[in-house]
């Protein structure tokens, strides 16, 4: 685990670490003021020993086809302190890199109303899925596999009442994941409000992090 200050600005230090190949979680403190971010490890299993040689232009056009990739995962302490805005930074470092970027958020909370691909019906998904997926153009995943729970008003009632189950959950984001790994090479995950959010309904940032095998 390696807490990074940097002087310089917020977006450049995260596209460089992501450029020399640190960054596989990202921790954002609501006392850094984007100053402070906590990263591990190397962030992807695809990418060999000699990746950090490679000029920052040239992307990787192949995935590992031994295993999925472990994916990052952007948490906080609190909300808003910045994890939609570290988000975008590392997806638009990410592009440089490489062809084909997934991205999750497996728990929302505001939603947007957006058309299915595949049913051609309306569907509700988080607002930063939105977000995300116009602003990169990620026409390889598909809305219900960005944003695979939400949870609005009253979802905690019939989470209480037994009328979703954790297992329910569970395998939503499972099955998105999965989706999503199959057809990227690197997998970015922004994590939903501060660390207790959806702790009630077992769906805290820990717990989803844990479903798809990320360290938190």
């Amino acid at each position: 685990m390696i807490v990074t200050r940097h002087k310089a600005p917020f977006s450049q230090a995260l596209c460089g670490s992501i450029r020399h190949g640190h960054i596989r979680n990202i921790f954002v403190s609501s006392q850094s003021t984007c100053k402070n971010f906590v990263t591990e490890g190397n962030f992807a299993n695809s990418v060999d020993e000699n990746t950090t040689s490679r000029p920052r232009d040239r992307k990787l056009t192949h995935a590992s086809s031994t295993q999925q990739p472990t994916p990052i995962y952007v948490s906080a302490t609190h909300q808003h302190v910045g994890k939609t805005s570290t988000s975008l930074a590392l997806l638009s470092g990410l592009q440089k890199r490489f062809d084909r970027v997934g991205f999750m958020k497996p728990v929302g909370q505001q939603s947007l109303r957006v058309v299915d691909n595949e049913t051609g019906k309306f569907i509700s998904v988080d607002k930063d899925a939105v977000l995300v997926k116009n602003h990169f153009n990620l026409h390889h995943l598909d809305y219900k596999h960005i944003s695979p729970v939400l949870i609005p008003p009253g979802y905690t009632r019939n989470y209480l009442d037994g009328k979703i189950c954790l297992e329910e959950q569970e395998h939503l984001v499972e099955k998105a994941f999965h989706a999503i790994s199959s057809n990227s090479q690197i997998i970015l995950c922004e994590g939903s409000g501060h660390c207790a959010v959806g702790s009630i309904v077992h769906a805290s940032n820990a717990q989803v992090a844990s479903w798809m095998g990320a360290k938190m």
